[in-house]
């Protein structure tokens, strides 16, 4: 992905969690706030505080939708290409695990 076009993407999310008053709480928590970038296949981890990409999070194939669990251990994310959810610890931005459809 060109990369003006990613930092493009980057901001409008960033700004549109910001308008939702999400942000605010991520900043008081220090939760990072995740971005779908559903062409790269990947979710990107950004720190509320200074509001850089930490890290790019792989993916299966496009990436939709994301989830906190209700116990807040999970964020799920719903590839809708390759039929297969990606879940990923919310305080560390790491894989926990795929699961794949049979």
């Amino acid at each position: 992905m060109n990369p003006l076009l990613r930092k493009l993407a980057v901001a409008l999310a960033a700004f549109v969690v910001l308008t939702c008053g999400v942000a605010a709480q991520a900043q008081a928590l220090k939760s990072p706030i995740f971005v779908l970038n559903s062409l790269d296949a990947s979710v990107s981890v950004i720190d509320p505080a200074s509001w850089k990409e930490t890290k790019r999070i792989p993916t299966s194939k496009e990436p939709h939708h994301l989830y906190l669990t209700p116990d807040e251990k999970s964020v799920i994310v719903a590839n809708a290409l390759s039929d297969s959810l990606t879940f990923i610890d919310p305080r560390s931005g790491e894989i926990l695990k795929p699961f794949h459809t049979p």
